[in-house]
């Protein structure tokens, strides 16, 4: 082979690789067909930013399980709850249903009476009436409100305690050295259940009376708001002296507290005791001469036939 054929050859082969590529339309057909004519509107499966569907908005509603029953004594501070779920911009107003009274609405208080005071911790679900300084006439129905399209309201029912406290006897207890001091404690009218009793003498504790039950005290029934029989509890000292003297008080937890000036004589009677002796010793001969000298003048203006003699 000459060198011309060869050169011949390399050209030819050289033609071939230089020979421009036509594109392949059928593959580029074929794709076109997983290309969707029209896309899926975004908002038929997602909303914006990626959230789903919002959720419908609860209605307003009252929290069922708040105690509607409140106890307190005369004096004290009552709080009357309200738990107001969903609120969202609705109000809450409460009500006194003795005499239609609109006392509040939301943080307004809506009376001239300074104990009564709307009470609201922000961002919470507790919405409060509070009323200081109790009354007997506060006791009755309160109504907390909710203005909604639907009536939404709670009656919440308040009792007022007036418990009496005594010690049975004399304000005033005198007796003799050696002798046995026996005080008894009555609690009436009160609470079914003393949260606890204290004794104490000259103002330092002398015993303490939980409300559990115990051979000295009688509670009532815990399960009753009003006690129905009295409340007693007592202290016994023996053996007493002259340092036993002094004031003994009856301290309940819901009740007023009840005092008792105790004196243990050593054989002689105080100078207080003395006078009150003698003073009562010459009040009731004046009342009887008193008397007689009104009998007489009576049966001398009726009978004047009748003689009188002078004292």
């Amino acid at each position: 082979m000459t060198t011309r054929a060869i050169f011949a050859g390399l050209l030819y082969c050289c033609g071939c690789l230089l020979q421009p590529v036509e594109p392949v339309e059928e593959n580029v057909r074929g794709h076109q067909n997983f290309i969707p004519r029209s896309l899926p509107r975004l908002d038929d499966h997602f909303h914006a930013y990626g959230t789903t569907a919002a959720e419908p908005t609860l209605s307003p509603s009252i929290d069922l399980t708040t105690p509607t029953n409140v106890t307190v004594i005369k004096g004290k501070t009552a709080m009357l709850a309200c738990v107001v779920l969903n609120i969202g911009n609705e109000a809450v107003s409460w009500m006194r249903l003795r005499d239609i009274n609109l006392l509040a609405i939301n943080e307004e208080t809506n009376t001239k009476d300074k104990r009564i005071k709307a009470i609201h911790v922000p961002n919470s679900d507790l919405w409060s009436l509070r009323i200081q300084d109790t009354k007997l006439s506060d006791a009755g129905a309160y109504e907390c409100q909710v203005t909604t399209d639907i009536e939404t309201a709670t009656q919440v029912h308040l009792k007022v305690l007036d418990p009496q406290t005594e010690i049975s006897g004399l304000p005033e207890v005198y007796l003799s050295k050696g002798s046995t001091l026996n005080l008894t404690c009555i609690i009436r009218n009160g609470p079914a259940q003393q949260p606890f009793i204290i004794w104490t003498h000259n103002s330092k504790i002398l015993k303490y009376v939980g409300s559990t039950n115990s051979q000295e005290t009688t509670l009532g029934d815990s399960s009753e708001t009003l006690s129905r029989h009295p409340i007693s509890t007592r202290i016994v000292v023996s053996d007493t002296d002259v340092q036993h003297s002094g004031t003994y008080n009856c301290e309940p937890g819901a009740a007023p507290v009840a005092s008792v000036n105790v004196h243990v004589l050593d054989g002689k009677l105080p100078a207080a005791m003395q006078t009150a002796a003698v003073g009562t010793h010459l009040h009731r001969w004046l009342w009887r001469l008193l008397s007689i000298y009104c009998i007489k003048l009576i049966a001398s203006t009726t009978f004047p036939s009748i003689r009188t003699y002078p004292l």
